[in-house]
This record gives structure tokens, C-alpha cells and sequence, in this order.
């Protein structure tokens, strides 16, 4: 109930803008922890591509024979 000054009002709204702008920035919060874990995700997918393409790569040139790919006959 407000006094005759209406403090009461005004502590109220106060309060409760306080609280609302708490609730904004935990929200903010949260949102921007979920976009760092998507983009550790991706970071990390990224990763594991690109080890696997080394892998492949490693893996094709171990197969082939060993003299070949080593000189190159250019003479007509």
C-alpha cells in the first residue's frame, strides 16, 4: 500500500525492473554458454575431419609401390 509520498509505488517498480533485468542477463547468459558449446562442438568436428582425411592420405600413399612417383622420364 503506498504512504502519502508514494515510495512504496516506486520501490515496487524499481524491484521489480531490477528483477527483470536480472532474468535478461541470465538468459543472456545461457544463450551465449550454448552458442560457445555449439562451437566447441563444431571446432572439434572439424578437427576430427580433417585428422581422418591426414589418416586416408597416409594411408594411400603407403599402399603404392615404393619406386614409383620417385623420378620422372621426360626425354621424347
Amino acid at each position: 500500500m503506498a504512504d502519502r509520498t508514494g515510495m512504496s509505488s516506486i520501490s515496487s517498480a524499481a524491484t521489480s525492473g531490477f528483477a527483470q533485468a536480472q532474468l535478461a542477463q541470465q538468459v543472456g547468459i545461457k544463450i551465449a554458454a550454448k552458442t560457445l558449446d555449439a562451437a566447441k562442438a563444431q571446432g572439434d568436428a572439424a578437427i576430427s575431419l580433417l585428422e581422418a582425411a591426414a589418416s586416408i592420405q597416409d594411408q594411400s600413399l603407403g599402399s603404392l609401390e615404393p619406386h614409383k612417383g620417385q623420378a620422372l622420364d621426360v626425354t621424347a
